[in-house]
């Protein structure tokens, strides 16, 4: 086990912030790369395993994010924990990794880290060969637009429960996708503290 250094004093921040946790290398899992349902599915019984003994668990992210259904099992699943679940940024945390971030009960980030989050887009594009299929393809769009809404009301509620911006500046930022670093991130509520190495 090793202890995750206090920080100490940062002038830039003009805030003294300590990492109380210690560092179990056993209890550790990884929110990698792009994920899709399948990943997210081996993480649950990863973490499940784990959830099976006393102890915090540490879910290190470094991701550019994923689909919607692999969000959603990880973010339910992490909340259901018994044991408290610690997100650790190193590196990247972007789209659907941000909003997985949320659900651990602490959420952390090294310094160099960077952090986004956007709302779902989906952009359709196809030919349309046969006019009596119109009826077909406006339902396909208007199934799909509805799909979309609904997520982004889930990411948007998701945000603003957890941030400590409203909800009209945290509309802003999923709309323009805009890559925070870890102070704005800080000041923002969307971590807790920033750890040191």
């Amino acid at each position: 086990m090793s202890i995750v250094k206090n920080l100490k004093k940062d002038s830039r921040r003009g805030l003294k912030m300590k990492s109380s946790f210690k560092l179990n290398k056993k209890r550790c899992l990884f929110l990698k790369s792009s994920f899709n349902e399948n990943y997210a599915k081996e993480l649950v019984e990863k973490l499940f395993d784990l959830d099976k003994s006393e102890g915090e668990i540490f879910l290190y992210i470094n991701s550019s994010g994923g689909d919607v259904s692999a969000f959603k099992i990880l973010y339910d699943n992490i909340s259901l924990c018994q044991n408290k679940v610690i997100g650790v940024v190193a590196g990247s945390c972007f789209s659907a990794a941000t909003l997985i971030l949320q659900a651990c009960n602490k959420r952390c980030a090294t310094p160099l880290s960077v952090l986004g989050f956007h709302y779902m887009n989906y952009p359709i594009s196809f030919t349309i060969k046969n006019d009596k299929n119109i009826g077909y393809y406006i339902k396909f769009i208007e199934d799909e637009f509805n799909f979309m809404h609904q997520n982004n009301k889930i990411i948007k509620n998701i945000l603003v429960s957890k941030m400590n911006i409203d909800e009209d500046k945290v509309h802003q930022i999923a709309l323009e996708g805009k890559e925070l670093n870890v102070d704005e991130a800080l000041e923002f509520g969307l971590i807790d503290e920033i750890i040191s190495y």
